[in-house]
């Protein structure tokens, strides 16, 4: 069993951490957030509140310290409790590591979601995914993409981490299985291959069906060049 004063020493360098890399926001230890599923206060070990690049955002960090990798039942059963208490990033930090299926699942969340070990920690600054298509260049700040579940899309949905749209433009964005780099895929390029961000030689093509009172079904298909 680990003593109370080692954990807390735990979390202290976490906290100091996430403060010294991210001096725009406030951190609080300890609080309880009312959960909009499970109608109960959940207890938070660390929380994080502020404004990213004029976004107001809320962060909760869990600290394990397993003498084993992270796997796949504590990530998900961290995005449950993301998605319960509204939170806009997680971040789990752990000393030993993540499973494969572990991080795949991280990739796939709703939720921002981070895996970090306590030295990883030290340099690491918090951010949004920002929409390119709609960043002008001038002051006003682009949409934020609100990623969703990859079931959203109908085709090669398992054949990616992730799927999102831009808050201001609505530009769908796929986020890469191979990679993890994000493509922006306007509705000017649906019917198009368009060619994955990270260079890793992965092409989405977005085509459309008609269900009817004007809705559309978006069909992922993802190919791989034949150089990769």
């Amino acid at each position: 069993m680990r003593a109370d004063s080692d954990w807390k020493h735990y979390e202290d360098l976490v906290c100091e951490a996430m403060e010294r890399e991210n001096p725009e926001l406030t951190f609080e230890r300890d609080l309880k957030i009312y959960g909009n599923t499970t109608e109960t206060n959940r207890q938070i070990d660390i929380a994080a509140r502020g404004k990213l690049v004029g976004h107001d955002i809320f962060v909760v960090l869990d600290c394990k310290k397993y003498s084993s990798k992270l796997d796949v039942n504590e990530v998900g059963s961290f995005i449950t409790f993301l998605n319960d208490i509204g939170a806009d990033i997680g971040i789990l930090v752990t000393v030993i590591g993540f499973s494969k299926s572990a991080e795949i699942l991280a990739k796939k969340s709703r939720v921002k979601l981070e895996i970090k070990t306590l030295e990883e920690l030290q340099n690491y600054k918090i951010s949004l995914d920002f929409c390119e298509e709609c960043d002008s260049g001038d002051d006003h700040f682009p949409g934020v993409i609100e990623w969703q579940d990859s079931e959203t899309l109908y085709g090669d949905y398992k054949k990616i981490a992730s799927a999102g749209y831009c808050s201001r433009c609505k530009t769908l964005h796929i986020r890469c299985l191979n990679c993890n780099a994000i493509t922006g895929i306007p509705d000017v390029m649906y019917e198009n291959a368009v060619e994955c961000h990270g260079g890793c030689g992965t092409f989405f093509t977005i085509t459309t069906k008609h269900i009817g009172h004007g809705m559309l079904n978006l069909i992922l298909k993802v190919e791989q060049s034949d150089e990769n």
